[in-house]
């Protein structure tokens, strides 16, 4: 199925998926963009409820991101995608003071060794509303301790 998700398919919110949801390392770039979108739903989106439906998914998921500006929440708790470090867990209780449910914070390493914030997973239930993630940290060393770098966005490619 995931070769069905194409650019033709996603047309009606492409623009949409650029702006709200896209590939934050290469998000000028529409083919890195559609493979991205490919992976979210290898990932995420067959678990959805209507797993033959994808456009349907990524419209909810989209109405979901819309309704929900992580980035906001974040800039409302001080914390900002400008290279600074920020523990874990006051990101993570930024998002669930927000949203009323735990996320889980997902780092990876920059080329330079240093751990950074590379997604925020918001868990649901298949009807859509939130649930508490199972795990607070995936990929993140010692966050309880270790500062979590937040990058901010370049134009490389």
């Amino acid at each position: 199925m995931p070769d069905a998700i194409t650019k033709k398919l996603l047309s009606k919110i492409w623009r949409d998926m650029i702006e709200y949801w896209p590939d934050v390392a290469y998000y000028h770039d529409d083919s890195a963009n559609l493979d991205f979108s490919k992976y979210q739903w290898e990932q995420h989106g067959m678990c959805f409820d209507n797993p033959d439906n994808p456009l349907h998914y990524f419209k909810t998921a989209l109405r979901f991101i819309k309704q929900h500006d992580l980035r906001g929440i974040l800039k409302g708790a001080k914390i900002y995608p400008n290279n600074s470090k920020y523990r874990g867990y006051d990101i993570k209780d930024a998002i669930t003071e927000a949203l009323g449910a735990r996320p889980t914070i997902c780092c990876n390493e920059d080329r330079y060794g240093t751990v950074q914030l590379h997604e925020i997973w918001v868990c649901l239930h298949r009807n859509g509303t939130t649930r508490p993630c199972q795990h607070i940290f995936s990929n993140c060393p010692k966050a309880w301790v270790r500062p979590i770098k937040f990058a901010a966005p370049t134009n490389e490619a």
